[in-house]
């Protein structure tokens, strides 16, 4: 299987790797342009980069937008919402920005807009998921995490059970702001699939499964310990199972010599490991559009600097 892989802090943004020869057969250097959460709408690749937003089209040349504010936005997840919009995470104001095609702002959605203010980065707002029970959205704490994270060692850090999953939206308004899951350790990378939520817990190498319940609340259903040696993030759920990335490095701590990618059963048992050779952070993996072979020249050559 062929798959699109983002990465952070790595000499790579963008990675075109085939799990069956277990090679890399396209990439994209950081230095043209960083990459954190991508999306395909149909033919048309989203990249969130930093304060950027860009749009990789067949039908035009790539569309460049700047998110301005007075502090760093620092953009996460993108992903879409329906058919005329997208979402992109704005870590840095803890809030969801909705957009169209356009990278024109329709609404902003922040579970901390009650506050009187917020430092920057409060929560670490970073992934989010359109559901039948409202968007849900993965953050680190309800707390600055900073100041958590600082007052204990990193293990401590990321054994504690800190993180959480918010509905932003509710349905129809019902359940806005709610907790819908809790005891996780730095969650990312939440899934939709077979009307089930999967995700991970990035600290400890875990991947949760939960199902929706009548009254509007998640109940897990499973956990699977993955990995002790890899930052787990970017999950991609297919027939056959389900792939994840293993980052070698998170906040400032060295994991791993390589990252990696998990291939697991449809039970989250690890099939097999995936050694990549290179170091990095992993944040999403996509199937392999073939879309994108037609496209792969413009990407390469795109530069922000």
């Amino acid at each position: 299987m062929k798959l699109l892989i983002s990465c952070v802090n790595s000499k790579y943004s963008l990675l075109g790797y085939d799990t069956d020869t277990k090679e890399i057969f396209w990439s994209v250097p950081s230095t043209q342009f960083k990459a954190c959460g991508i999306c395909l709408v149909e033919e048309t690749l989203f990249v969130a980069s930093d304060d950027y937003l860009i749009k990789f089209s067949p039908e035009g040349d790539p569309l460049l937008h700047r998110v301005k504010h007075s502090t760093d936005p620092l953009l996460h997840s993108i992903h879409p919402i329906n058919d005329t919009l997208i979402g992109a995470v704005d870590t840095g104001h803890s809030l969801l920005r909705v957009l169209n095609h356009q990278f024109e702002q329709v609404s902003a959605i922040s579970p901390l807009a009650t506050w009187q203010a917020a430092p920057p980065d409060a929560i670490h707002l970073n992934d989010f998921v359109v559901t039948p029970l409202g968007i849900l959205a993965s953050c680190f704490d309800y707390r600055p995490w900073r100041a958590v994270k600082d007052a204990q060692s990193f293990e401590d850090w990321c054994s504690g059970g800190y993180g959480l999953i918010l509905n932003l939206t509710g349905f129809k308004e019902k359940g806005k702001g709610k907790v819908m899951l809790c005891n996780l350790c730095q969650p990312h990378s939440l899934t939709l699939y077979k009307k089930e939520l999967y995700l991970c817990s990035s600290g400890n190498g875990t991947i949760h499964k939960a199902a929706f319940l009548a009254d509007n609340s998640l109940r897990e259903l499973a956990r699977a310990k993955i990995t002790d040696t890899h930052f787990l993030r970017g999950l991609y759920c297919h027939e056959d199972g389900f792939f994840v990335g293993g980052s070698t490095s998170r906040h400032g701590q060295k994991l791993a010599d390589s990252a990696a990618i998990y291939s697991l059963d449809p039970e989250l048992k690890v099939k097999e490991t995936l050694s990549l050779t290179f170091d990095g952070e992993i944040y999403d993996i996509l199937p392999w559009s073939d879309s994108l072979n037609t496209q792969r020249k413009t990407i390469s050559n795109y530069s922000l600097s």
